[in-house]
């Protein structure tokens, strides 16, 4: 009866010990050819040259990073791929995202010397570091005793309303082997590991709102209802020390929104204003809001993204004298646009988006 080995390019296989996660690996942004550029479901890619982490390595070669590289190809002598070791009985593999995220899908990408090893899989999803005491772990999906095609990829679908940042896919049930010993190197002949080519996580950023913040379709939104503050720069100084900044508005029903709530916020104190994110450069001519990705607030200047949205009212925001910064101003009973000097006193909005400001990576596995 011959042998079922694993697939490392030597026939003789050292085994290291399997034991604890070993060392987080970041790949380096190399982009594989175009054939192999990643084909699957609509939506984004979070997974991509994110930093992983799995419970052994084979040879110390195929490790946990070389699944999140962009490469979808599935030869494993000629693509690259994840492998654990042999010896490893509780093979795992994760990957951090660095945020929160809904999590709509997992596509992994196997091997086509898997040999049936994609197997007894099941796929959780972590909001806090698995490795850590108290982890919490949602089923997203799992793979059951018949194995999937070699050479071929599997998408999985997590129930609605999946969230977290890591996810890790491990081995529900390892075939046992028949350990022999030839010279002083013992062998398996079943190497039940986990093999990954490639794992597509298709998510969108989510944010938790903190106290004091009112959730609005992606983003949470503070409004300041005490006293003024003394500029524009402080205002903005103000959101980013509770974890915001000042609100970008980049479309009509955000706008309506956040002039309703503070409407009713002001009341019948007519001389309420508040600052939010956009202000304007020294050719005193152009708006620019504070995330950079964002669109701009008025229609005539350059525009850094499609399709902006505005709000001015009559007279503002088209004009070259010193007033460079945004500020809803009450105007016939209703909050619109007006420019003002920076440095005036009032209150202000604040925002945390999914994307702005960008969190702050922590370390993932530490």
């Amino acid at each position: 009866m011959g042998m079922d080995w694993s697939y490392a390019p030597e026939t003789s296989i050292e085994y290291h010990q399997a034991g604890s996660d070993m060392e987080p690996t970041r790949q380096k942004k190399k982009r594989p050819p175009k054939e192999h550029m990643a084909k699957g479901p609509p939506g984004r890619n979070v997974a991509e040259f994110a930093e992983t982490i799995q419970s052994s390595t084979l040879q110390r070669i195929y490790t946990a990073d070389r699944a999140v590289d962009g490469n979808t190809g599935k030869k494993f002598f000629q693509d690259t791929c994840a492998h654990t070791s042999c010896n490893d009985h509780d093979p795992h593999w994760t990957v951090c995202l660095q945020q929160q995220h809904t999590i709509n899908s997992i596509t992994i990408h196997n091997p086509d010397k898997a040999r049936g090893r994609l197997k007894n899989i099941k796929i959780e999803v972590f909001q806090t570091n698995p490795r850590k005491t108290g982890a919490i772990a949602q089923l997203c999906a799992a793979i059951g005793p018949t194995p999937a095609l070699d050479g071929t990829s599997v998408t999985l679908l997590c129930p609605n309303g999946t969230r977290g940042q890591y996810i890790r896919i491990s081995k529900t049930v390892m075939q046992q082997g028949n350990w022999w010993q030839r010279g002083r190197r013992w062998k398996n002949n079943k190497c039940d590991a986990l093999l990954l080519c490639e794992v597509e996580v298709v998510g969108t950023p989510y944010v938790d709102c903190p106290k004091g913040f009112e959730r609005f379709q992606d983003s949470c939104y503070h409004f300041s209802d005490d006293d003024d503050v003394e500029s524009w720069f402080q205002a903005r100084i103000s959101c980013q020390t509770i974890g915001a900044d000042l609100a970008v508005i980049e479309s009509k029903d955000e706008n309506d929104f956040i002039a309703a709530k503070i409407l009713a916020l002001a009341g019948n104190n007519n001389n309420w204003s508040f600052f939010a994110g956009l202000h304007k450069l020294n050719d005193q001519m152009t708006w620019m809001w504070i995330d950079p990705n964002a669109v701009m607030g008025v229609p005539s200047g350059q525009p850094n993204a499609l399709n902006p949205f505005s709000d001015w009212r009559d007279g503002q925001g088209d004009d070259t004298d010193d007033q460079h910064c945004l500020t809803y101003f009450k105007d016939n009973l209703k909050f619109t646009w007006d420019h003002d000097e920076c440095c005036h006193s009032h209150r202000y909005i604040c925002e945390i988006s999914p994307t702005f400001p960008q969190p702050r990576c922590r370390g993932c596995f530490r």
